[in-house]
């Protein structure tokens, strides 16, 4: 497979020098990007250990309602928990306890045991009421997309607007996790995963998924993708540019040209995929399967019955 430095100065021949190698760089980096989620391909199939967070609920808190800060006492409160949830119940006089919907932790003071939260507290004010903290969501470094979560077996499938419906308050709590959700991306562009009931105890989880694109910066760095589905494509935006700059119709016969080289790679290469590394299977949900829901995938074999 080429490396950056040989695709760059093949490029920068295509394109008479027309266009600088940092430039060329960007290109190659965005067509690999492109490639990269805009299929399933089976050789960026990866899988690494993460460990859940035991849910914090030390001592007891008091709270006032319009006001985003919480006090504790009994507390021993970290930075670490900004970014997690928080939320807490208060039992009224003969009445069963009223739970407020997790709230994000904006900050943590560690000194006096305060916290912020991202909204005002919504209920009656009130001292002496338990808490929990906890993470909604797990970032899975270095990965796209999620496909399986284990612990000592595969966890059911399903998605976060079912465990809303089932738990909206997170009340429940086990060790392991029954089941786990998607939920998009975090900043680092890492794949989120939401366990689910909050632990109780730390616990560790294979996740196998698919790697995510990381831009090649040093010249001896490959592309994620076969370097001829890389080249033809990053080749054909190049001539794209040089046409929109030059106006030389030559360059749209070019672009046209490495557009039909860019598809019968890909094509050469999703053969080469599904042989050398097989075949990505379809995930369903097994959880709620009395209503499906529009994002999940359900395979139905209408002619077997």
């Amino acid at each position: 497979m080429p490396n950056l430095d040989q695709m760059v100065s093949w490029l920068t021949l295509l394109t008479a020098n027309e266009i600088t190698a940092q430039q060329l760089t960007s290109v190659l980096n965005l067509a690999d990007l492109e490639e990269v989620e805009a299929r399933p391909w089976a050789r960026l199939k990866r899988e690494l250990t993460i460990n859940s967070f035991a849910q914090y609920s030390a001592g007891t808190v008091t709270v006032t309602n319009g006001s985003p800060t919480v006090q504790g006492s009994g507390t021993a409160w970290t930075v670490n928990m900004i970014g997690m949830f928080f939320t807490c119940s208060q039992p009224g006089a003969g009445s069963p306890a009223v739970q407020v919907v997790p709230m994000l932790i904006n900050s943590v003071n560690v000194f006096s045991q305060t916290l912020t939260l991202s909204q005002p507290y919504p209920l009656q004010s009130g001292s002496g009421a338990g808490y929990r903290i906890f993470p909604r969501f797990y970032s899975v470094p270095g990965m796209q997309r999620v496909i399986d979560v284990r612990n000592r077996i595969s966890l059911p499938r399903t998605t976060h607007e079912q465990i809303d419906q089932l738990d909206p308050y997170r009340i429940f709590y086990s060790s392991p996790a029954r089941s786990w959700a998607p939920f998009g991306r975090d900043s680092d562009d890492n794949a989120l995963i939401e366990l689910w009931p909050t632990e109780t105890n730390s616990t560790p989880y294979s996740v196998y998924g698919l790697a995510g694109h990381v831009d090649m910066q040093n010249p001896t760095d490959l592309p994620a993708i076969p370097g001829a589905v890389v080249m033809n494509k990053a080749a054909a935006k190049a001539c794209e540019f040089l046409y929109s700059l030059r106006g030389d119709p030559r360059w749209v016969e070019q672009r046209n040209y490495y557009n039909q080289r860019y598809e019968a790679e890909l094509m050469k290469a999703l053969d080469s995929d599904r042989e050398e590394y097989g075949v990505m299977g379809q995930v369903q949900d097994t959880m709620g399967t009395r209503r499906p829901s529009l994002d999940v995938i359900y395979n139905v074999d209408f002619e077997s019955g």
